[in-house]
């Protein structure tokens, strides 16, 4: 394993090069899904990402 630290940026980057949606579309895809990741840990589930 590396100690590399993959940033938000770093996601919405490969979300625009791999699926083809403009920048901006693909940070809020990104930030769209940190935000369920959060609200879903914040009340107590797990988040399983496989």
């Amino acid at each position: 394993m590396t100690d590399q630290t993959v940033t938000r940026a770093d996601l919405s980057e490969a979300v625009y090069q791999e699926v083809g949606l403009s920048r901006n579309e693909s940070a809020d895809l990104v930030e769209s899904v940190l935000s369920e990741i959060a609200d879903t840990l914040t009340s107590g589930e797990t988040v399983k990402i496989s």
